[in-house]
This record gives C-alpha cells, structure tokens and sequence, in this order.
C-alpha cells in the first residue's frame, strides 16, 4: 500500500482543455437531467416536472453553446471566444 495520498486531477493545460472538460461535464449533467425527468415524470407533481424539464432544456442549451465554441476552436476561430 502506498502512503501518498490520492492523485488529483490535472488541470487543463489550455482554454480549450477546460472548454472540453466543461462539455463533457455539461453532457454528465443533460443525462442526469434526462434520468430525474424519467423518475419524476409519474409522480403526477407539475411543478417538480416542470422544473425537471427546465434543467433538462438547460442543460442543453449549454452543451449546445459550448460544442459551439470546441467547434469554432477546431476551426481555428477560437480567438474569438478569448477574453478582451
């Protein structure tokens, strides 16, 4: 057994790493998402499944905006979406 402690997880080494990192942690997120409106969906609770869905759509949104960004990086127009 080792005495080091646990190993923590790297940082992005560009802003483009940390905008990957954000769409699949965005992606984690819409699939939770999916699961909770699955799961709440029969218990008849408007307001519960109304939220649900608002997370859901979100959630979506986002990953939405941010593969547009990976794809503007890929396409070589990321210094648009550099700070100013």
């Amino acid at each position: 057994m080792s005495s080091e402690g646990p190993t923590p997880p790297q940082a992005p080494e560009t802003a483009d790493d940390e905008i990957r990192e954000l769409v699949e942690f965005a992606a984690g997120i819409v699939a939770d998402a999916e699961r909770l409106c699955d799961r709440v969906d029969d218990m008849k609770l408007p307001a519960v499944v109304d939220a649900a869905d608002q997370l859901h759509m979100a959630a979506r949104a986002a990953v939405r905006a941010l593969t547009a960004v990976v794809e503007d990086i890929d396409a070589g127009w990321g210094e648009r979406w550099l700070p100013r």
